[in-house]
């Protein structure tokens, strides 16, 4: 993102636009704003304000009105330094509260009502990923020669589960590589596969194969993917219906590309991997193609072993300030009770 330089009263206009927008849908105009108790300025100030965030990209004027819209970079910036947590919608924690205090519900059920609540109260699709190891332990690791440049690599557990990948040999030679493959075996041969890619980060690893430090991070990266190909899947959705109801994807190009995402594996596999903290991807930069919609994920953590993401995907006209609180809170109650 871009070092914009605001002054405090235009980030405070950028933000009631944006949170206007959010709520009515409707290009905002400066007498929108001037009734605003925070906003007590003349209409020809934030006139002039509103002229300079669309003159550095944060907001766009629509053909159809004098009112500004957010930009996606308006919306990044939004959400990177204005975006507060709604306090009504703690409000709404009891909802989910209830959903985990039901002692009868096994934990595929309190996802998937987790999901649905959440789906009724942002009106956006609403996906939970959760994954879980294959209990199987490292039988053995090899590599085999296919041509001059290429080696298949194996991985083979004791319940004879196989995967492989096809890899580059690296410039050090195919002999070299088996070596620090044969290290590897030795490191990693009877162990659970839920805990490969701890030690494959490990010191003891490292030291295995820090004589090949260009290609280290290549090597490491390469097992990890393999490995992460034994985890289980299993994928929650919740409110694909209501999302067609929303202004934004009444187009039916759209509602394809809608469509082709959800049935993707990739949709799947991509939340279920993405372990970085909270995630806001907006408009073009989400990784499914849906150039409209923004996709706000978060990880949840069951235990040492299991886990998952719950991902909200929507309009980028999206109620942010809610809906990031409530993803929040609903992961900390996935770790919370199944922790204990």
């Amino acid at each position: 993102m871009k070092n914009y330089s605001l002054s405090d009263r235009q980030k405070l206009v950028l933000k009631a636009i944006i949170e206007e927008y959010v709520s009515t849908g409707e290009p905002v105009g400066s007498l929108s704003l001037i009734n605003k108790p925070y906003l007590d300025f003349s209409s020809a100030t934030l006139r002039n304000d509103m002229a300079y965030l669309e003159s550095i990209g944060l907001l766009e004027k629509t053909h159809t009105s004098s009112g500004r819209v957010p930009s996606e970079e308006g919306y990044r910036y939004y959400v990177a330094y204005l975006v507060t947590r709604d306090v009504e919608v703690v409000n709404q924690f009891p909802l989910i509260d209830k959903i985990f205090d039901d002692r009868s519900l096994r934990r595929d059920q309190v996802i998937k009502k987790s999901i649905d609540l959440i789906s009724d109260l942002t009106n956006c699709m609403t996906f939970a990923s959760q994954s879980h190891y294959d209990r199987s332990k490292v039988a053995k690791l090899d590599i085999v020669k296919i041509s001059n440049d290429e080696a298949l690599l194996l991985i083979i557990t004791d319940s004879a589960k196989v995967e492989t990948e096809t890899i580059k040999i690296p410039e050090f030679g195919f002999e070299e590589l088996q070596k620090v493959i044969a290290a590897l075996d030795k490191a990693l041969r009877g162990k659970y596969l839920k805990d490969v890619i701890y030690i494959l980060r490990s010191q003891g690893v490292g030291e295995v194969i820090k004589q090949y430090i260009d290609y280290q991070d290549e090597i490491v990266s390469t097992f990890e993917d393999l490995f992460k190909d034994f985890e289980d899947y299993d994928m929650f959705r919740s409110g694909i219906d209501s999302i067609f109801e929303i202004p934004e994807f009444q187009d039916v190009r759209r509602i394809r590309d809608i469509v082709n995402v959800i049935e993707k594996r990739s949709l799947k596999k991509s939340l279920a991997g993405s372990r970085n903290g909270l995630s806001v991807t907006i408009g073009k930069d989400n990784e499914f193609g849906i150039d409209d919609c923004t996709v706000i994920s978060i990880p949840y953590q069951i235990g040492d072993e299991d886990g998952g993401t719950i991902a909200v995907i929507g309009p980028k006209r999206m109620e942010y300030k809610k809906v990031i609180p409530l993803l929040e809170y609903l992961a900390k109650n996935m770790s919370k009770l199944f922790n204990e």
